[in-house]
């Protein structure tokens, strides 16, 4: 099934191919936002995103997003954004903080280390407070999460070695 982004075509594909049992458990995202490739289509995930993962539901759509880093990738603006409606929450980081701004300095494609990282997304309560990044929370993704965690690290630490 292919999904192409945005309100309209997100509510259709649902439409069309709407699940057993309702709404998706766990939604994946990996390396959808990089700016200078993609513009800003990042917010077209963030609608789609919305759809996908509606208030109000009594079972939790989690949607886990791996990123990339990369220079000016617009993932700040997409988290930002992302974070109007959502918990943002670290799954799991292959570098500190402080590391960011030299591992962009020398990330490219044959680099040696990638700045990785997998954030865990889940709606803002209906209440409506702001979302924020923060450590991983106590909301379960399931099996998934530790999963993605344990695949991601070991794709990382075979590319690193």
């Amino acid at each position: 099934m292919e999904l192409s982004w945005g309100t309209e075509e997100t509510e259709r594909f649902l439409a069309t191919h709407r699940r057993v049992g309702g709404l998706f458990d766990l939604i994946l995202v990996c390396d959808c936002v990089f700016a200078p490739l993609y513009g800003d289509s990042w917010r077209l995930l963030c609608d789609t995103l919305r759809v996908l993962c509606p208030y109000g539901s009594a079972a939790k759509t989690a949607a886990l997003i791996a990123c990339e880093r990369r220079c000016d990738d617009g993932i700040d603006d997409f988290l930002a954004n992302l974070g109007r409606d959502f918990d943002l929450a670290v799954e799991w980081n292959s570098y500190a903080d402080a590391e960011l701004e030299a591992l962009l300095a020398t990330s490219h494609i044959g680099a040696a280390r990638k700045p990785l990282r997998i954030y865990r997304a889940t709606r803002v309560g209906a209440a409506g407070i702001a979302g924020s990044v923060g450590a991983a929370s106590d909301v379960p993704v399931r099996d998934y999460s530790e999963t993605l965690k344990r695949a991601c690290a070991a794709e990382w630490r075979e590319d690193n070695d």
